[in-house]
């Protein structure tokens, strides 16, 4: 009797090491280990030298479980089959690299563990596993993959990888839909091919089958794809074979042979074109400029008249019809010589008059500065080349495939423009990721010294009411504290975008007051206003948009040399409005808040245009303009569910729009804004939202009301219990949520419950807010509470409702606002 395989188990969870060791030893293998770490199973793989690892991806110890099995393989000779619970691509790779045997993602079945494993101890035929036909593939001519269970390519033969431009080793362990990049199905049953962009990026006409493959037990051990190029299908073929293509060029010779003049459209039987390599020629130019003829001769007049019954073409007849992206034939100075309809189009051209003239002229100045040189250098070298360029319209990218030869060259063009978005978008991101981390931490502990500092200062002064010129000096000292916490918001906002805290806000007089006091710091400027209801609200982070406002007001002030107008408007407009000023921008209700400030300053040309709201860009160095101002507005739109729009032009000013949908999705238990004529209405921040406040209502327990403080600064305890003590409450101090729980059930068993909570989000180390106000509710659902946090971004502070407050006290704040939430709230609930 044969002896049971040996297989090595290493997996870091030890339940997960057992099980798995359960189910291999009930499927017949002897098992070593599981060993708990990579540094145990390599010690056991010396001393007994398993048949076949089998390794969690994410095992670790001296060395991880991939570098284990690189030195399993190259040591001791013994193979290792991988498997996970969730997918990573850099960890794939790396186990591709180092020879995985093969991979199993979890949960999988015992038929499937013992199919892979079977498969590489050698027990199957290499007819019955992907993992080791490779060799089934190389007895067939036309292109085919082998494909594992999980969707991975196994292997693949020189046809297929000669038409997806693919190497095996580096297919393999990819994704199937990677390499095999069907862009369009086509339709089979109507002869319609599908479409295939090979990896040099050119599409080919192609038909697809799909067989799977199965061992004796049914277990799937994946399938084989074989593919029909669509020139080469038979519409005589027998039941089964792909339906006959449509005749049409196959792409991949146009641009060299008809484009080219160099001969035939139809490619040669059996013929390819590989991918051209960087720093030769292109293939096929040699084999294409020689006629049917003798080699290197010149084509008899038979040959080069063609048949009697063939139509001539006209000279400048253009014979790139049946290329879907924009191609230009352009001789060495430049004139285009032939071009597509998708070319003239791109042009503004919607006929061929642009042939004979020169490309450049409809290329703007600036695009032709950059990018001469580059596609000039190719026309020089004669060798064909790929570049990334802009041509005619700002902000669209193309990906060029130049091709030179001769006399002329071929430029194919390829739209990228949603590409570089994404690519920069991502950029973007990366560069905010740090300083988003950093921020954060920073607003907060900042925010917390600032609370300290503004609350003391409104406490000395208080102190000295009579004393009119000390009142000034505290009150320059509290202004620039305030000013600090709106630097401190838009470094927040700038790096995290912020979560806005809504809440009714009339627009028209929350401008006014910024144009006022913007007049008064530059005579210069003549300042308007604009707005057909005077008292509009809208639902809305009042601080956030301050800011924004003043970041678009100061760069209109900025674009403004000497003297000129600034001009600030509001109002509701309809979604019709929206998309007439940009059919592009994303609209998501029927109406919006338009806020646009413009300026008659200096303008801005397309290129600063198309980097106005990238980070660090600023086109005034020498004021110390840190570049993020548009950044900041741009954060404070998404955070609003809007967007900023921008237009402008050289010379005569820029009009900056920001828009925002006036229809608010309310939270669960939160409220839905109303529009009532140009009206909105919700509770004010600082209110309940479950009780009305009631104005002029008064409990027993208004003057003598006890409050409880969660809050682990010791400053702002102290300075918060002396305010609340100052109006006649009595206040007990916790610095943890457990000890906030021990004194509420205290108070309530002695009969002196609390009547309102206040706290803090953030304890370091201890029961937080959320926390303890959940565990709060269970024994109180009614108490009113307060929500206090330095991170004004989290959700707790945007949603209070959702997370058992009644009112939000965003750090730093005055001891007025604190005093004003308190009273409101112990006045308009429990009534």
């Amino acid at each position: 009797m044969n002896e049971p395989a040996t297989i090595l188990v290493a997996e870091n969870d030890e339940p997960g090491g057992k099980d798995l060791q359960t189910t291999l030893q009930r499927l017949g293998y002897r098992v070593l280990g599981p060993a708990l770490t990579t540094d145990q199973a390599a010690s056991l793989a010396r001393d007994e030298t398993p048949d076949l690892a089998l390794i969690n991806l994410h095992a670790q110890g001296e060395l991880d479980g991939i570098e284990t099995a690189s030195r399993l393989k190259s040591g001791l000779g013994i193979l290792t089959v991988f498997y996970s619970d969730h997918g990573d691509e850099v960890l794939y790779q790396r186990a591709q690299d180092v020879g995985a045997a093969g991979f199993l993602r979890q949960p999988f079945f015992d038929g499937e563990l013992k199919a892979v494993l079977d498969a590489n101890l050698g027990k199957h035929s290499a007819t019955e596993d992907p993992l080791s036909a490779s060799a089934v593939l190389r007895t067939l001519e036309q292109p085919a993959i082998l494909c594992r269970p999980d969707g991975t390519v196994a292997a693949m033969n020189a046809a297929a990888e000669a038409l997806c431009r693919w190497k095996t080793e580096e297919a393999s362990g990819r994704q199937l839909e990677t390499v095999l990049d069907i862009r369009d199905a086509g339709n089979p049953e109507t002869g319609e091919p599908a479409t295939l962009r090979a990896r040099n990026g050119y599409d080919v006409s192609i038909f697809v089958r799909e067989q799977a493959i199965s061992n004796e037990l049914g277990v799937s051990l994946g399938k084989l794809i074989t593919i029909t190029k669509a020139e080469e299908a038979s519409g005589d073929g027998e039941e089964g074979d792909p339906p006959a293509a449509k005749e049409e060029p196959d792409r991949l010779y146009t641009p060299f042979r008809v484009i080219l003049g160099l001969g035939s459209a139809e490619p040669p039987a059996g013929e390819t074109t590989p991918e051209p390599e960087p720093g030769s020629a292109e293939p096929g130019f040699e084999e294409a400029a020689e006629t049917p003829g003798e080699p290197g001769g010149e084509a008899s007049p038979d040959e080069s008249a063609g048949s009697a019954n063939e139509p001539q073409k006209e000279p400048n007849q253009p014979q790139s019809q049946g290329i879907t992206d924009p191609l230009f034939t352009l001789d060495r100075e430049w004139r285009v010589i032939d071009a597509n309809p998708v070319a003239f189009k791109l042009l503004g051209e919607d006929d061929p008059e642009i042939l004979g003239l020169s490309f450049w002229e409809k290329v703007p100045l600036r695009h032709r500065q950059k990018y001469f040189p580059v596609l000039h250098s190719v026309m020089e070298s004669g060798q064909p080349r790929v570049v990334e360029l802009q041509l005619i319209k700002p902000r669209q990218w193309f990906e060029a495939s130049c091709y030179p030869h001769e006399d002329r060259m071929v430029l194919l063009l390829r739209d990228i423009t949603a590409k570089k978005v994404k690519e920069a978008e991502r950029l973007r991101i990366q560069r905010l990721e740090g300083l988003g981390l950093l921020a954060r931490g920073f607003a907060h502990d900042f925010n917390n010294l600032l609370t300290i500092l503004i609350g003391n200062l409104a406490l000395a002064r208080d102190r000295y009411p009579e004393d009119d010129d000390f009142s000034l000096e505290i009150g320059s000292a509290q202004k620039a504290a305030l000013d600090a916490r709106g630097l401190v918001q838009q470094l927040l906002t700038f790096a995290k975008g912020g979560v806005a805290i809504r809440e009714p806000v009339c627009v028209p007089d929350l401008i006014r007051v910024i144009l006022d006091e913007r007049r008064r710091q530059h005579p210069k400027i003549r300042y308007q206003f604009q707005c057909a209801d005077p008292a509009f609200e809208a639902p809305l982070d009042r601080e956030q948009i301050v800011r924004l406002l003043l970041n678009l007001v100061s760069n209109g002030e900025n674009a403004i040399t000497g003297r000129g107008n600034l001009i600030a408007r509001c109002g509701k407009v309809s979604r019709s409005a929206v998309l007439a000023t940009d059919p592009n921008m994303p609209v998501s209700a029927e109406d919006y808040l338009l806020i646009e400030v413009i300026d008659t300053g200096q303008g801005m040309s397309e290129e600063v245009l198309e980097r106005a709201f990238e980070p660090y860009f600023t086109t005034h160095p020498h004021s110390n303009s840190a570049g993020i101002g548009l950044t900041v507005c741009e954060s404070i739109a998404k955070a609003h569910d809007g967007f900023i729009m921008l237009q402008s032009k050289e010379g005569r000013g820029t009009i900056a729009s920001f828009f925002m949908p006036l229809i608010v999705e309310a939270p669960e238990g939160g409220f839905l804004l109303e529009q009532t004529g140009g009206r909105a209405t919700a509770p004010p921040r600082g209110r309940s939202s479950s009780a009305p406040f009631i104005p002029g209502a008064t409990t027993s327990r208004k003057e003598h009301a006890r409050i409880l403080v969660l809050e682990d600064e010791p400053m702002i305890r102290a300075l918060v219990s002396t305010c609340l003590r100052r109006d006649g409450y009595e206040v007990v101090e916790t610095e943890d949520g457990r000890d906030t729980l021990r004194v509420f059930v205290e108070a309530q068993q002695a009969g002196h419950p609390f009547d309102l909570i206040l706290s803090d989000l953030t304890i370091p180390g201890g029961m937080g807010g959320v926390d303890t106000m959940r565990e709060l509710r269970k024994l109180d659902s009614e108490i009113p509470a307060i929500v206090s946090s330095g991170y004004s971004d989290d959700p707790a502070m945007a949603q209070p409702e959702r997370y058992g407050f009644n009112a939000v006290l965003p750090k730093p704040y005055p001891p007025e606002d604190l005093r004003r939430t308190v009273r409101e709230l112990l006045m308009g609930t429990r009534v």
